[in-house]
């Protein structure tokens, strides 16, 4: 039986010659990656809200030498506050301010960072005190927008529902969006067979769009546990590869229990995965993540989630079935605050993909993924991503169609971002932000098929609302 399989395989070999299969790792780092784009996302969110929040306090910096040379400086004494806001030091600028106060309660830029200080270390009553203060007076338009939207942020902190509206436009340049192998070459029943045509045109563009909704809710409790749920979307419109046309549906919903400085949240997720407008993957799953932070600049977390992958045939993909089958990820991380303004991360995360039909335990795989990154706040709002990610994948059986190799994959992912709002452009623009990335993929392997190197550069301008 083997002999006759054997050689049906070796009479379709002139056909496959003339027009040979579809690499599919294209559609696999579709079906594996979709899902991440919103998280990346939503990474590159709060590093722009972190750089927003840092702006607010940026000015030159002045050392508690200074003031001591100098102690009734009212001036140095501002910027020296300004200075601890900026190094973390809330409870320090605190006090300096209200110091500063005591001598000149008339101050209304000292009293207006002083109620930016108490926001921050989270006296509500305080800070709508010292706003309360200010409301009414005429003030330079500088001060008076600050105060209107520290008014905003403490009625939003003050409300038990919280609401986040984000909306993404931008586009997408691929070097490789079809993830041709760089051998130009695919194997198929043991032997090589040359792509046609040869120096096929790889390259694509894409338009893109995004949108997310997430609302938080404190139903009250001593702890301030919190319900949170959110939408996501996104979509991918090629230029030239309409069959790689990517739209993601997700939603979340869960709860965070809060035990002091450990986090617990236990979450459920559903993911929607579209190719060229017809389904290619469903993803329901849950997870549980452990938060704990050890210190001000020292936390570690720890993620499991399980997976129910739900791959459907398309019309490009009639395969895609084989891949349906159970996902574990369990994920350990280490966050730490170097100074003020950089942010490092750490990650392992360990896979096991598992099938339903044991025909096609050649999709199933381990993985042993590591990832760092660095968030950089530039100044002015403006800041600076940069991540680096391996995975090594091994899987449990060779792909008769292919060859007899088990399959076994390599690949290297880094990435970098620039971020700065535009508001400089005028101030409607102050709740936009613009990002440009670069993104580098390289999948090494033993086979042959799954061998490619794919440059991304992606524009986005995004728009967020806040309730």
């Amino acid at each position: 039986m083997n002999l006759l399989i054997l050689l049906g395989l070796l009479i379709q070999t002139p056909a496959f010659a003339a027009a040979p299969p579809q690499p599919t790792g294209a559609e696999e780092a579709v079906g594996r990656r979709a899902p991440t784009t919103l998280e990346e996302q939503s990474k590159e969110r709060k590093a722009a809200e972190a750089a927003a929040m840092r702006k607010a306090v940026e000015g030159d910096r002045v050392t508690y030498q200074q003031v001591l040379a100098d102690p009734d400086n009212i001036d140095l004494n501002y910027r020296f506050a300004r200075t601890q806001i900026a190094s973390g030091d809330v409870k320090g600028a605190a006090a300096t301010l209200e110091r500063i106060l005591m001598v000149d309660p008339g101050l209304h830029k000292v009293r207006l960072l002083y109620a930016l200080a108490l926001f921050r270390l989270d006296n509500l009553n305080e800070a709508e005190r010292e706003i309360n203060a200010l409301t009414g007076l005429t003030l330079p338009a500088n001060l008076q927008a600050e105060l209107e939207e520290y008014k905003k942020l403490i009625s939003k902190r003050r409300r038990s529902t919280h609401l986040d509206v984000t909306l993404g436009f931008g586009f997408d340049v691929d070097s490789n969006r079809s993830a041709t192998p760089g051998s130009e070459q695919l194997m198929f029943a043991n032997q090589f067979i040359a792509i046609t045509p040869a120096n096929p045109d790889t390259s694509d563009t894409a338009m893109i769009g995004l949108g997310s909704v997430r609302v938080t809710h404190d139903p009250g409790t001593q702890a301030g546990h919190e319900v949170i749920g959110g939408f996501g979307w996104y979509r991918a419109e090629q230029t030239l590869q309409d069959k790689l046309d990517l739209q993601v549906f997700s939603l979340d919903l869960g709860t965070a229990l809060k035990f002091g400085r450990i986090n617990l949240t236990p979450r459920a997720y559903w993911d929607q995965v579209y190719l060229s407008e017809e389904v290619f993957l469903e993803r329901p799953s849950i997870g549980m993540k452990l938060d704990h932070k050890l210190n001000e600049r020292l936390s570690w977390d720890f993620e499991a989630k399980m997976a129910s992958d739900i791959y459907s045939k398309t019309s490009e993909i009639p395969r895609a079935e084989e891949r349906t089958g159970p996902q574990w990820d369990l994920a350990l991380g280490v966050n730490y605050v170097a100074t003020p303004v950089i942010r490092l991360r750490g990650g392992y995360t360990l896979t096991d993909k598992d099938v339903i039909d044991d025909r096609y335990l050649y999709n199933a795989f381990n993985r042993h993924a590591l990832n760092v990154s660095l968030a950089y706040l530039l100044g002015k709002g403006m800041f600076l991503m940069v991540s680096g990610a391996m995975d090594i994948d091994s899987y449990d059986k060779a792909e008769a169609l292919i060859g007899n190799k088990v399959r076994e994959d390599v690949t290297f992912r880094p990435r970098i971002t620039f971020g700065t709002p535009l508001g400089f452009i005028h101030k409607y623009f102050k709740d936009f932000t613009f990002t440009q990335t670069y993104e580098y993929y390289r999948a090494e392997s033993n086979i042959t098929n799954y061998a490619y190197d794919n440059n991304k550069l992606s524009s986005l301008v995004t728009y967020k609302w806040g309730w």
